[in-house]
């Protein structure tokens, strides 16, 4: 049996203010990138990814058991991160969702001079809302299932 500690080799990084800006950004660039990946697999059924879908209680389950500023701040950054690309997908009832219709309205008054009626965007909006709403509650079920073992 090996130790995984000497299999990794780990280092620690100290920055001072105006290295942190851009590691920081370098680092943003790259939990985006591999936040896309991940995505992309969820939607691929052979890879089973989506069974790993998690709510608030996997969220907790992802911080430690004990107390460490840094895994924190790391934590908090990945999951403000995540927020803001799920956010900013043109999914419907969300901001990505307002600026694809913005979008889509801009472009069919550049070309036809008529609107999307707001009546309409309502409707998608809403149904936009109900599909999250139905996530959230499948994916709250699948936590509490784990959580039990069901």
């Amino acid at each position: 049996p090996v130790s995984p500690a000497s299999l990794l080799a780990l280092s620690t990084h100290r920055y001072n203010f105006w290295q942190a800006i851009p590691a920081g950004i370098q680092r943003t660039g790259s939990e985006i990138s591999s936040y896309a990946k991940q995505i992309k697999l969820m939607f691929t059924p052979k890879t089973e990814a989506y069974k790993s879908l998690g709510g608030v209680i996997a969220i907790g389950n992802i911080f430690p058991n004990y107390w460490s500023w840094e895994q924190f701040w790391r934590i908090t950054a990945f999951l403000s991160v995540v927020l803001a690309v799920m956010n900013i997908l043109p999914i419907p009832a969300l901001d990505g969702g307002r600026i694809f219709f913005l979008l889509l309205n801009g472009v069919l008054f550049a070309l036809f001079r008529k609107k999307i009626p707001a009546k309409y965007e309502g409707y998608v909006h809403m149904i936009g809302m109900a599909g999250l709403l139905a996530l959230s509650l499948v994916v709250t079920f699948s936590d509490i299932g784990k959580l039990f073992g069901i």
